[in-house]
């Protein structure tokens, strides 16, 4: 027992420079997400912190738990400083950090194991989790608010709702980006699919249609932000899940200034993140879909070329059979004559046919040889 519990500090402590860089991208990410606070609290339109939490717990599991819940307090300190008693602050990040530790484990349990969401069965399981799980988190939450005396009870509906479309579209747009950036397998996907110059181009089309949306349309961006599904489609349709990750969270980032440039109200605020979190999902089941069937043909050409080799083989052994039994009929008709002591014409004959059935199989051998440099058989 004593030699697995100093098993686990130290490689807890291997970790340490992993946990300080994560506690402090974390608290950024709370303070650069610190819009519309209801009542100064941590009740935002959009909270994408928790989704760099949920891929630390997918990655190390329990050893995350602790690195969480400073992060979690320290973001409460930095953002709304301390309020009221003590109580006050630890209570709900504690309430919060065990929400996410759970909803990070059980998520854990059901996706595969280095999973990357590029599938619709495991980007299904993960948007129900995730829509779940924030549902119940929010609960937990604001619940604890109104007991500590943070939250009055008039606020407890447009909190939960707040706070769950908060949690619910910072998770669902950031998470798989940052999964895949966790991921060495994630990291050279992406970067194969997105280091083109196609990426530049669907990037500068989410700009364009932003700037539609937001520039031209202002406070009536409602009407024009379909345009948004634009980029994100047709990256999906192009790079699969890598391109819908990467034009999803850039629409994010660009949808959040917008508003903040327009200083959209809190409402407003919310149903415009409801709707980039519908042109995401939609983005994402698209790259799955996309991804899927790539995957798919892969393996049919995998499975058709072993097919393909496996005839060939088969061709090959029947072509070589024939010459390689005669020169082995006439090898062992060349030692007999040499036991009786011929050196004539008989044993030369012989020594002929073996060179003629060498050279055949040479032939055949050749003409496969050309076969895989050129593509066209000779018969």
């Amino acid at each position: 027992m004593m030699r697995t519990t100093k098993a686990a500090v130290i490689a807890w402590l291997s970790r340490l420079p992993l946990f300080i860089a994560f506690i402090g991208l974390y608290v950024a990410l709370d303070v650069a997400s610190f819009i519309h606070p209801l009542h100064g609290l941590n009740i935002t339109p959009w909270n994408p912190a928790p989704a760099l939490g949920l891929v630390l717990l997918i990655q190390i599991g329990r050893q995350a738990w602790l690195p969480l819940a400073v992060a979690i307090m320290l973001a409460e300190i930095s953002t709304r400083g301390p309020l009221g008693t003590p109580w006050s602050s630890v209570v709900p990040a504690l309430v919060l950090t065990t929400g996410y530790a759970l909803l990070g484990a059980m998520l854990a349990r059901r996706l595969p194991r280095d999973a990357l969401l590029d599938d619709r069965r495991s980007l299904v399981v993960w948007l129900l989790h995730v829509a779940v799980g924030t549902l119940l988190i929010s609960l937990a939450y604001l619940c604890s608010l109104l007991i500590v005396g943070l939250l009055p009870q008039a606020g407890w509906w447009t909190g939960l709702v707040r706070f769950w479309v908060g949690d619910g579209v910072g998770i669902t747009v950031m998470m798989p980006l940052l999964l895949w950036l966790s991921s060495e397998r994630g990291r050279a996907r992406l970067w194969r699919s997105v280091a083109k110059r196609e990426s530049a181009a669907y990037l500068l089309l989410g700009v364009a249609t932003l700037w539609l949306a937001f520039g031209t349309g202002g406070h009536g961006g409602f009407k024009l932000f379909y345009l948004l599904f634009l980029p994100i489609v047709w990256a999906a349709a192009r790079q699969g899940m890598a391109g819908a990750i990467v034009c999803a969270a850039a629409l994010q980032v660009g949808v959040i200034v917008a508003m903040r440039v327009l200083d959209y109200n809190a409402v407003t605020v919310a149903e415009l993140q409801i709707l980039a979190m519908a042109m995401a999902v939609v983005g994402f089941f698209v790259g799955a879909t996309v991804s899927e069937q790539r995957r798919t043909a892969d393996d049919l050409r995998h499975s058709l070329r072993l097919a393909a080799a496996g005839e060939m083989a088969g061709a090959l052994a029947n072509e070589l059979y024939q010459p390689l039994t005669a020169l082995n009929a006439y090898a062992g008709a060349c030692e007999q004559l040499l036991a009786r002591g011929e050196s004539g014409e008989p044993l030369q004959a012989a020594l002929r046919c073996v060179q003629r059935e060498s050279n055949r199989a040479g032939d055949v051998l050749r003409r496969l040889q050309d076969y895989f440099r050129t593509g066209e058989p000779q018969l």
